[in-house]
């Protein structure tokens, strides 16, 4: 009996579409827990540091603060701060400053040099909390243009636009229309990336897509419109 020959076609069905769409969804968001998980441990790790820097900041500062208030007139840091509340300190320092004004000079000259020692460890912790602040913002772009450019593959009526946004050049200048399809792709993303937070949860919101609905093993994105917006 003659075999019928299997006839190939480019047009998926719509539930291997929506598997399709599931696995890139899932495998979008899963990048970006194993970011979140690397950063996490990333600060885990460092923090004992950090705090060590703290302690040595927050050490240096006292000694400073001592060593200054000592020869004009305070015998700790407390009677200093009890002497503010009553305005009496600069009373104190001023007679202090007049009995002895090389001892104040050397107290000033001391005091700058532990505060110098100090500043060094002060910007620690908010170099590395700010470093991590900032791969955090990248890594939930890089989500976002993610799920976008699953969503242009899924619906790419939604591309569409009335404005002319190629001259007959550009288009010459493309291998062929999966070519061009992408790098649209990739403007919109670009473009959707430069917008607001605000500028996104409307994007979505308009597009009626339930951000609220990811979840690490099951279907990370629902979009209840049948086709694009």
């Amino acid at each position: 009996m003659k075999e019928t020959p299997q006839v190939s076609t480019s047009v998926e069905s719509s539930s291997g579409r929506d598997q399709k769409d599931v696995r890139g969804f899932s495998e979008a968001y899963q990048q970006y827990n194993q970011t979140i998980s690397s950063l996490r441990a990333f600060a885990s790790e460092l923090e004992p540091a950090v705090q060590d820097s703290a302690r040595k900041a927050t050490t240096l500062i006292e000694e400073a603060l001592t060593t200054l208030i000592k020869p004009l007139g305070f015998s700790s840091l407390d009677a200093f701060k009890e002497a503010q509340k009553s305005d009496q300190a600069r009373e104190v320092i001023n007679s202090a400053a007049k009995q002895d004004p090389k001892a104040a000079r050397t107290a000033i000259i001391v005091f700058s040099r532990l505060m110098r020692g100090a500043i060094k460890y002060l910007p620690h912790q908010q170099i590395m909390r700010g470093g991590i602040l900032m791969s955090l913002i990248g890594a939930f772009e890089v989500l976002l243009g993610d799920l976008l450019r699953l969503y242009y593959e899924r619906y790419p009526t939604a591309l569409e636009s009335e404005e002319k946004n190629y001259s007959l050049k550009d288009l010459r200048s493309f291998k062929n229309l999966d070519e061009l399809f992408v790098h649209e792709i990739q403007n919109k993303v670009d473009a959707f990336l430069r917008g607001s937070l605000a500028d996104w949860v409307k994007f979505f919101a308009q597009r009626r897509i339930d951000m609220t609905r990811f979840v690490p093993s099951g279907t990370v994105l629902r979009s209840t419109s049948s086709d694009a917006m």
